[in-house]
């Protein structure tokens, strides 16, 4: 597993204190773990997970929390009935390097 890139974006891009991080990577990686479906669009990332209420709510909760310790992302949660539950997640320009590694650049089994 590539951890440094992981480390050095979360580094970047997240406000929480570093003894604060091993938390939210935790929550961050079980999340990826869910997903079907990861990859890259123009702005940032989509992730699409079976829509199930424990996924509903996971995807809901991470981006209440991620909207406030990384909040140089946008987030988007697509939650139609009868599709996959989709998150895109979104950023500028000097940010979307850190977005991709920490969303697709890592292997997060």
């Amino acid at each position: 597993m590539k951890e440094l890139p992981l480390l050095d974006a979360v580094g970047r891009v997240c406000t929480l204190p570093a003894g604060g991080r091993s938390l939210g990577i935790r929550r961050f990686r079980s999340l990826l773990s869910r997903a079907t479906s990861r990859g890259a669009t123009d702005r940032g990332v989509r992730l699409e997970l079976p829509r199930t209420i424990a996924n509903r709510f996971v995807v809901h909760a991470f981006v209440r929390v991620e909207r406030r310790c990384c909040a140089r992302f946008q987030y988007r949660v697509v939650d139609v009935a009868r599709a996959p539950l989709v998150l895109e997640v979104t950023a500028d320009a000097r940010d979307l390097d850190d977005l991709r590694i920490l969303y697709l650049g890592i292997d997060h089994d």
